[in-house]
């Protein structure tokens, strides 16, 4: 039995019969090509977006024309935000790879399923584990 133990329920037998349709075993090659591409991909983004704040002009107009600009400026922040995020998380999975840890959950140590590293190639944790960290976030926490 693994870490998140298998059980035989028909609930868990039916997600296994599922799964058997996935991969079973992770094409590194390929995953790495994607990461690279999604490398090349997102720094173009970051560029674009900087390039963005970077040329916003507040016109000399009245206050709805500033909290436009305002508002756009803290879009392309975030935008920018989250291509430095997703651009750390594929040099970090690209670096696993070189190392021979690729796929290896962070947090359990368990091995990452082939189906979910095909989908999210630099996913960090299992989906168990993914679940967790989500419930127990700051975000999740202030929802509450």
């Amino acid at each position: 039995m693994g870490k998140h133990g298998r059980g035989g329920t028909r609930k868990e037998e039916g997600r296994m019969a599922a799964t058997e349709a996935q991969p079973r075993e992770v094409d590194v090659s390929r995953i790495k090509k994607k990461l690279e591409g999604d490398l090349v991909e997102l720094q173009r983004r970051l560029c674009a977006t900087r390039e963005a704040v970077r040329n916003e002009r507040v016109p000399a107009a009245d206050e709805a024309d500033v909290v436009h600009v305002n508002n756009t400026r803290e879009m392309n922040v975030e935008l920018g935000n989250g291509c430095l995020e997703r651009l750390a998380d594929a040099v970090n999975a690209l670096r696993k790879i070189e190392e021979g840890a690729y796929g290896v959950c962070e947090r359990c140590a368990a091995d990452i399923p082939a189906a979910r590293l095909h989908a999210m190639p630099a996913a960090r944790f299992c989906v168990e584990c993914q679940a967790t960290l989500e419930v127990d976030s700051p975000r999740a926490r202030a929802r509450r």
